[in-house]
């Protein structure tokens, strides 16, 4: 992976969150030594970028928390 860096004075959100994400696709490509399904990919590769929570993603994310307050109940299929 090459990244020009040539007038570079800081590292922005925009970039940090780039470079993050083209890293993880050199990482899966290693690890996974170039089998790795390009779905999962890319779903990888987005899912380890920083990120800003818009509004719905802040509401998402009140929820998650909120729910995590209630025990889950597990259903055991009859067999």
């Amino acid at each position: 992976m090459r990244i020009p860096v040539s007038g570079l004075d800081s590292l922005t959100p925009d970039l940090a969150r780039v470079l993050r994400h083209e890293l993880a696709h050199s990482f899966i490509n290693y690890i996974s030594r170039g089998r790795c399904p390009q779905w999962l990919h890319e779903g990888i590769a987005q899912m380890v970028e920083p990120r800003n929570l818009t509004a719905r993603g802040q509401r998402l994310a009140q929820l998650f928390r909120h729910s995590e307050r209630f025990p889950t109940t597990c259903w055991k299929a009859d067999s």
